[in-house]
């Protein structure tokens, strides 16, 4: 007779195979999760890039594409130019801006003349997700502790 028990505890021979190949794909998951953030971190600290943009001698336009001042056949040299990034404070628009240390004109938006330098990248928002420290240190096993029920 075959003893059912001893066939139940049989485990398959592959199965640290299986086990290794899962912790290598969790693990390359993690490092590019990592990567990701890291990266995205970077973006946010970013406040100034420089990229080519196009500057017309005859409108004094500074674009990253100057299809207007091309087909006006006006005179466009390429040159290397500082890109920065603000936030309107009064309504929280996001302009960019070329070759200039702040923003000249008022936001679209709400016409406000305020803006705050920000990074290339928003932040990301807090989700409720994510496993803050402080708040796990307070919590209890069993929720709020009633004197009366302890």
């Amino acid at each position: 007779m075959v003893d059912i028990e001893a066939t139940s505890r049989k485990t398959s021979k592959y199965e640290q195979l299986v086990k290794e190949d899962q912790r290598e794909m969790r693990d390359r998951h993690f490092k590019e999760m990592s990567e990701r953030e890291n990266l995205e971190l970077q973006q946010e600290k970013t406040h100034k890039i420089s990229v080519l943009a196009h500057q017309c001698d005859t409108c004094g336009l500074s674009t990253v594409q100057s299809n207007f001042c091309i087909a006006q056949q006006h005179r466009v040299v390429q040159k290397r130019v500082s890109k920065r990034f603000f936030q309107c404070a009064q309504c929280g628009h996001r302009v960019d801006v070329l070759n200039a240390v702040q923003v000249t004109k008022p936001c679209p938006r709400c016409q406000s003349l305020r803006f705050n330098p920000v990074g290339m990248r928003v932040a990301r928002k807090q989700t409720g997700n994510e496993l803050d420290l402080n708040q796990s240190s307070r919590m209890l096993a069993r929720g709020v502790e009633h004197g009366r029920f302890v």
